[in-house]
């Protein structure tokens, strides 16, 4: 009988521990030894001694370990050190090249983070401050996992839970405050589901929370158009152009998706939905800016009503036609790209962070809309990365194209071109004038936008 329950603990261990093997050739150091790491703190990056193995003769080796979920281990031999993703009961090829300097590294030392916790965390300031910087430490350290979205997704439980407890998370806000900040991970790690949206969408608003807008504004943004498309979703077009009835338009969001319980969620989707329709659709400004002013009198959520207050402002500000600010802006080269310098073509911004999963997602689709549409479009990135060395290290090579700008936050350049959350995309025609100030992104139809430009 233990010989039975033996053989199956012995089974069931092999079906949850699936055995990965790293094979390779490290020409320079035959006849030495490699050493195999796996990261026992996802937040700041400790690792661990995992196993050990001979290089031959031939410069050849070969390890075996046992992997649970794909994660991040690295290699290290001599002055080398390589980080590979890996997963279950996958072999994995490698050669590893010697680097061109020989110095002697130590590899052990953790990267430098900002997710310690040696100071009072009864405070809630404190806390707002480390979950941010939690978050920001952890997308810094395994920026290759954002590559391959499938590998990201199994960390992030784990990250959360971690998080939560050294941090000692315990009243609502403060769940909530990292469920918004995580949110942006998820929706990287999984963009095809609706889980983040059912999950952290539906959810209640907490308007004081500016995480939740600052990630929920694309999908507020998106969700109007979307709902559209839903069986009784049709009417909506007709609410808005026809019969300007902001009463209607909200009951037939509600029918059109049943998810949709919360009458404040509707509103916001009708808000955000309409500020991004009116640069979208021409013809509807004047019902847009009506609907709107409809909200800033009639709702009964003071929110709501400053919100419809501050998109009519913005709407105001940065109509199509009117004139785009001045700017001045210094690339690496220290060349500057100003507003005279970028007349007489179409100027596509992006402002951007290098550890956002959107624009990591993104960033490769752009290579193809510059190839077809560089003639009558230049497109210019605009970091808003809060340290130079985020910036550069984006970059492989370290070589930083001359249309991509580390602005350090400059406050004044955001308060006129209207920052208020990243990625965000704005299209200047060839006159200097607002063609489009919040357009769309590459993976949302950026293409359809740029093939009606005359």
């Amino acid at each position: 009988m233990r010989i039975l329950i033996l053989v199956f603990v012995l089974i069931s261990s092999k079906i949850f521990c699936l055995e990965t093997k790293i094979k390779g050739t490290y020409l320079k150091n035959p006849s030495k030894k490699i050493y195999l790491y796996r990261y026992n703190d996802l937040l700041n990056q400790k690792l661990q001694l995992e196993a050990e193995q001979l290089i031959n003769e031939n410069g050849e080796f070969e390890i075996l370990f046992d992997v649970k979920q794909a994660e991040q281990v690295v290699l290290i031999s001599d002055n080398s050190k390589t980080t590979l993703i890996v997963e279950p009961s996958k072999t994995i090829q490698i050669n590893i090249f010697p680097p061109k300097e020989n110095k002697q590294i130590s590899f052990l030392n953790p990267p430098k983070t900002y997710c310690d916790f040696s100071t009072d965390t009864n405070n809630i300031n404190y806390k707002i401050q480390k979950i941010e910087a939690c978050i920001d430490t952890f997308t810094d350290n395994h920026f290759e996992l954002f590559l391959k979205p499938v590998l990201l997704a199994p960390l992030l439980p784990s990250l959360e839970v971690s998080i939560e407890s050294k941090l000692g998370l315990k009243t609502v806000k403060e769940k909530n405050y990292l469920l918004y900040t995580m949110a942006k991970l998820y929706d990287a790690s999984q963009p095809k589901k609706r889980i983040i949206r059912d999950k952290y969408f539906l959810s209640s608003i907490d308007f004081s929370n500016h995480e939740y807008f600052n990630f929920f504004r694309y999908h507020f943004s998106n969700a109007l158009q979307n709902i559209t498309t839903l069986p009784g979703g049709e009417e909506i077009e007709s609410d808005i152009n026809k019969k300007h009835d902001w009463e209607a338009l909200v009951k037939h969001i509600k029918q059109a998706d049943l998810s949709i319980k919360n009458d404040t969620l509707a509103q916001l989707i009708v808000l955000f939905g309409l500020r991004s329709w009116y640069n979208q659709r021409g013809n509807n400004q004047k019902n847009v800016e009506f609907l709107l002013r409809s909200t800033e009198l009639y709702s009964k959520s003071k929110n709501v009503v400053t919100i419809a207050k501050n998109l009519l402002l913005e709407l105001q500000q940065f109509q199509n036609g009117f004139p785009a600010p001045d700017y001045v802006f210094l690339n690496e080269a220290q060349k500057e790209i100003t507003k005279e310098i970028t007349k007489g073509q179409y100027l596509y911004i992006s402002f951007y962070s290098s550890d956002s999963p959107e624009f990591i997602q993104e960033y490769p689709l752009y290579d193809k809309l510059r190839i077809l549409y560089g003639k009558k479009v230049s497109f210019l990135f605009v970091s808003l990365d809060e340290k130079k060395e985020t910036f550069l290290e984006f970059f492989t090579d370290k070589k930083v194209p001359e249309n991509f700008v580390f602005l350090n936050r400059d406050r004044k350049i955001l308060e006129n071109f209207g920052v208020k959350s990243i990625p965000q995309n704005m299209l200047i025609d060839p006159d200097g004038d607002w063609k489009n100030y919040s357009v769309l992104s590459p993976s949302q139809g950026l293409e359809n936008v740029l093939k009606q430009l005359k």
